[in-house]
């Protein structure tokens, strides 16, 4: 049979439920007696009134049995059967069956009384009687049995046609006769009345006592009393931490298969997280809460009422289970990028919850997803992404997030390598066996994983496919050159730069002003976001969710979630001096001033600025123009520390290498005092051969014509 309250299978005559406690309805209002004597009649004509008697049985027969089976004078003898040798009215009832109103007690073996040959059961412990091959089987509420043959019963047993039918006919009379008893009461019967009682009468530190000593006494159901010390703890006393801890101590007890009564304690223990963390300051357990709701909401009794509401609504624990899981859901959404990364890293959108029992994935409503970047025609359901490890909200798909998180990094460095004044990258991967991209190819001998990541080692000639590498050779540039016209500078918003030391020291070098040329190595395995142990956590997982879901796990699902292998790609740049790049960047400003970018000009300054570059076309500023300044300084309210700092931006010109070829022929035709019409013909077309124009050959000229 089932128990109503919570669907746990309970053996037949039990009074209680061994799961939930709850008082389970009594059998048949017939005494044992009653039932023999309305249903014997087919039984009755087989009394031989010589080893065999059925009620009623004469005096003297009683007289006899009831000393030497130790029968009560207030049980009422039933059926008499002797199995002694000699005459039975002469020699004493040493051995056989004698069976009561009150139960059932057998001899085998007068000669050698023991447990192993005697029976002495009352019909309160008796649940049922099978008949079976001249034998009927006695079952106790453990499920114990004690066979008896079938000659216990009748004294001819030569039809066995006749022998099975009685035999049928007899099972079902002395099941009925047991269940008219009310069950023996069970230690967990009584134990479970004791602690109700104390709970009721508001002793609950003896009850709470009372609760952890049945749990060590009777550890078969240590869930049912670890869930009802949670109980007392969360509805009594209100204390939702204790009550957390004997929540969560009765679901890793509980019988799994038992779904509803694990949905049960799994209602109980959310709700213990929330209440704790509203009468508290503690974090709230979103990730386990979550997952406990969702239990909760699927597993959940459709019958028993939670509660009543306000409106009078009537809720059952999966009603009310479903509606917090989508609360909870919300929550676990808005708070997901506060995270640590290696917990919120795997993501995995699904169209419907069907399970969360996962530690390495967060799987996610793909209705509810949180703000994320993902790459164009992203997300789809089912298809798992890994987080960027610097950019928080950007996820990209599992199976080519190497290759892309790698070509992001290089591109990084190159961006560096740039603006730190690079004039040529050259980009090789080094373990391809080709210059021109084919990475195809034989790997022989021993190999323990130095330029593959495997699990294992790998021996013996392989036949392999370089999938990341090939890709990378062909999407990254092979080699750049460049003019650089910037003296250098760490970029802006650079991504990796922080976790890189070696780039941080190639910035402190170049800065120095030394370094002409470096070699930077990077190695997708450092790249990598996951290791195999965790590869075969999350392929546990996804495959345990895709058979939640009815979905099938392919060998193209397999395929994606290999270990990539490591592809080493090997960075060569050349710079140019830092003194080139200082002149560049001199003549760049000889048109536009050099101002503190941090500094913002405000009118004022700016007009005070023009009027500086005005008399500073001129050469340098005489005493008159001095003065002059001095007066708009104050009329433009500037104080002298700021003038000072907007005259000092405007540096004096300094040349490129084409302008400084220009100076000297031109130094070398004023040698002589005099520039001749050919001189100034030679003149002219250098200025043209080297892009220069007239006013900036002109302003050349006055740089010598000046000293």
């Amino acid at each position: 049979m089932k128990c109503p309250k919570c669907g746990a299978n309970v053996k037949d005559g039990a009074s209680f439920c061994p799961k939930c406690g709850n008082k389970l309805p009594s059998g048949s209002s017939k005494t044992p007696f009653q039932i023999f004597k309305e249903g014997y009649s087919n039984y009755r004509k087989y009394n031989d009134g010589t080893d065999l008697f059925i009620y009623p049985i004469p005096e003297s027969i009683r007289s006899l049995v009831r000393p030497y089976f130790g029968i009560e004078r207030n049980e009422e003898i039933l059926i008499v059967r002797d199995t002694t040798t000699g005459i039975f009215f002469r020699d004493p009832l040493k051995q056989g069956l004698v069976l009561t109103d009150k139960g059932i007690h057998v001899i085998v073996d007068s000669s050698n009384i023991n447990e192993d040959t005697t029976i002495n059961w009352t019909w309160d412990i008796i649940s049922r009687v099978e008949y079976q091959e001249l034998c009927l089987y006695f079952y106790d509420y453990d499920g114990n049995n004690a066979p008896i043959h079938i000659s216990y019963f009748l004294a001819d047993i030569s039809d066995d046609r006749d022998i099975a039918r009685i035999g049928r006919f007899l099972s079902s009379l002395f099941t009925q006769m047991a269940k008219a008893v009310e069950p023996q009461a069970s230690d967990f019967d009584r134990w479970n009345k004791e602690i109700g009682a104390l709970v009721e009468k508001h002793k609950y530190t003896e009850a709470i006592s009372r609760l952890r000593q049945c749990a060590i006494d009777q550890p078969e159901n240590a869930s049912v009393w670890d869930e009802w010390l949670g109980r007392v703890y969360y509805f009594c006393l209100e204390d939702y931490s204790n009550a957390i801890t004997a929540f969560r101590k009765a679901l890793s007890e509980s019988d799994s298969e038992n779904t509803e009564w694990v949905a049960n304690i799994a209602y109980r223990l959310y709700n213990a997280y929330f209440s704790l963390s509203t009468h508290t300051d503690a974090e709230f357990e979103i990730d386990e809460m979550r997952k406990l709701a969702l239990f909760a909401a699927i597993n959940g009794n459709d019958e028993e009422i939670v509660y009543t509401t306000d409106a009078g609504e009537n809720k059952t624990l999966k009603q009310d289970a479903t509606s917090d899981f989508y609360t909870i859901d919300a929550m676990f959404k808005e708070k997901f990028f506060e995270r640590p990364y290696n917990q919120r890293k795997i993501l995995l959108p699904v169209k419907q919850y069907t399970d969360l029992n996962q530690e390495t994935l967060n799987v996610i409503s793909v209705d509810n997803l949180p703000e994320i970047d993902f790459p164009i025609g992203h997300p789809v359901t089912n298809q798992l992404y890994i987080g960027h490890p610097y950019l928080p909200h950007k996820y990209l798909p599992f199976e080519n997030y190497q290759l892309e998180l790698i070509e992001d990094k290089v591109r990084e460095f190159c961006s560096l390598a740039q603006k730190l004044g690079a004039t040529e990258i050259t980009i090789e991967c080094l373990n391809t066996s080709s210059s021109d991209g084919t990475i195809s190819g034989n790997m022989s001998g021993n190999a323990s994983g130095q330029h593959k990541v495997v699990e294992g080692n790998v021996s013996g000639h392989l036949e392999y496919s370089r999938h990341l590498i090939e890709e990378l050779t062909h999407s990254i540039n092979m080699h750049q050159t460049f003019t650089p016209n910037q003296p250098p500078i760490l970029p802006e918003g650079m991504v990796w730069y922080a976790n890189e030391p070696s780039w941080q020291r190639l910035y402190a070098q170049r800065m120095e002003g030394s370094l002409l040329t470096h070699e930077e190595r990077i190695e997708t395995r450092k790249s990598q976001m996951v290791e195999s142990n965790e590869m075969r956590e999350i392929k546990g997982e996804l495959k345990s969710l895709f058979a939640s879901a009815g979905l099938e796990w392919s060998k193209t699902e397999e395929a994606k979630y290999q270990m990539q292998e490591n592809a080493i790609l090997s960075i060569k740049v050349k710079f140019a001096p830092m003194k080139q790049l200082t002149g560049e960047l001199a003549q760049q400003q000889l048109i536009e001033p050099a101002i503190d970018e941090t500094s913002q000009l405000t009118g004022e300054e700016q007009e005070y600025l023009d009027e500086v570059k005005e008399c500073l076309a001129d050469g340098e500023l005489g005493g008159s123009e001095r003065r002059l300044l001095n007066k708009l300084r104050i009329k433009l309210g500037i104080s002298e520390e700021r003038a000072a700092e907007l005259e000092a931006s405007l540096q004096k010109p300094q040349l490129t290498e084409a302008e400084k070829e220009y100076l000297e022929a031109f130094e070398d035709a004023l040698e002589d005092g005099i520039i001749s019409e050919n001189e100034r013909r030679l003149l002219d077309k250098l200025m043209k051969m080297n892009e220069i124009s007239a006013e900036r050959a002109n302003e050349i000229e006055k740089m010598v014509t000046k000293k």
